[in-house]
């Protein structure tokens, strides 16, 4: 049994963590239509996008969006800006897999990216 309901959300994990005959490929679920892309290196996985900008107040409207809303859901991923370029890293916590969790997440930015183009 992967999930055992009458235990806390970080206990289930950590028996995922710990059990070594569930099937991965099952458990997360891959990005669909989505352009961020997969990085798969000896310490998990984590994805990432870049933005480009055409002007700073854009680029910091975005970031300000993003991280005010992030922030209240206790998520902090890796921001990484050089010139109008804004690099993101969301990098799961818990299974070290890309889960509908990270692809929410990843949904958020790109509408504030998107909502740029009306202001």
């Amino acid at each position: 049994m992967l999930f055992d309901f009458s235990k806390s959300p970080l206990q289930n994990i950590n028996n995922l963590k710990e059990n070594k005959n569930y099937n991965v490929v099952n458990v997360p679920i891959q990005v669909e239509n989505n352009d961020w892309v997969i990085y798969d290196e000896k310490n998990g996985k984590f994805i990432s996008k870049k933005y480009e900008f055409n002007d700073i107040k854009h680029m910091l409207y975005f970031l300000s969006e993003i991280l005010k809303e992030l922030t209240v859901k206790s998520i902090f991923p890796k921001i990484t800006i050089l010139e109008l370029e804004v690099n993101i890293d969301i990098i799961p916590e818990f299974l070290e897999e890309i889960t509908s969790f990270e692809i929410s997440i990843t949904k958020f930015i790109d509408e504030v990216y998107e909502d740029i183009r009306y202001i």
